[in-house]
């Protein structure tokens, strides 16, 4: 009420049209308070404007939904007693993705050493992929009936410590990062990126 309250006085101020003889020929006060009501406007569409582009990019997530256009979900949790993390890929779109590879980011010495299906070891490795010359990659179908759950894959995730395989128990239990590199498959076959951490979810 008070913004409001000044807007009013300020509005019928000004359109009084009052203006002292020695302003004639200069600035008004009717005007000063004309510019400082632009100035006013202004700042107020400068606040809005992040809660407006907040809102379009929302909107712009829900029709990608519905379109079936939506990106994937990827989520590592962490196994310590099994001694690995396991990448759990869900598919929101209605395009088939493929994911080529999982680097990891937080320690140079650090790296993926070995994917393979969590739950269904006769799926060649990524490792086995590579060594019969394919270009090593899981599918993960894209979501077609929207009255069923939504394609899902999980990935087992070996590491490897200066190049050696390691399954240290520090190594699961700490937090780690990676970049998922993957493409969707469909009428726009492109290639995307994605980062992920361990950090908030973990398997005891």
């Amino acid at each position: 009420m008070g913004a409001l309250s000044v807007f009013v006085w300020v509005n019928g101020f000004t359109s009084l049209g009052y203006c002292r003889p020695d302003e004639i020929g200069g600035a008004c006060l009717r005007e000063w308070f004309g510019a400082l009501s632009g100035w006013a406007a202004f700042v107020g569409a400068a606040v809005a404007l992040p809660y407006l582009a907040a809102q379009a990019r929302e909107a712009q997530k829900q029709t990608a939904f519905t379109v079936g256009d939506a990106e994937p979900e990827f989520v590592i949790t962490r196994d310590r007693h099994a001694r690995r993390a396991t990448l759990t890929v869900t598919n929101w779109s209605r395009s088939l993705i493929m994911v080529d590879a999982v680097t990891a980011t937080h320690d140079g010495r650090v790296a993926v050493y070995d994917i393979s299906d969590a739950d269904n070891p006769s799926v060649p490795s990524w490792q086995q992929q590579r060594a019969w010359g394919e270009q090593g990659a899981f599918r993960v179908y894209g979501w077609l009936d929207h009255a069923t759950a939504p394609s899902q894959r999980r990935l087992k995730l070996l590491f490897s410590i200066d190049g050696k395989f390691s399954d240290d128990l520090n190594l699961i239990a700490s937090r780690m990062e990676f970049i998922i590199s993957y493409r969707i498959v469909g009428q726009r076959h492109r290639r995307e990126t994605a980062k992920v951490t361990t950090l908030e979810i973990a398997d005891e």
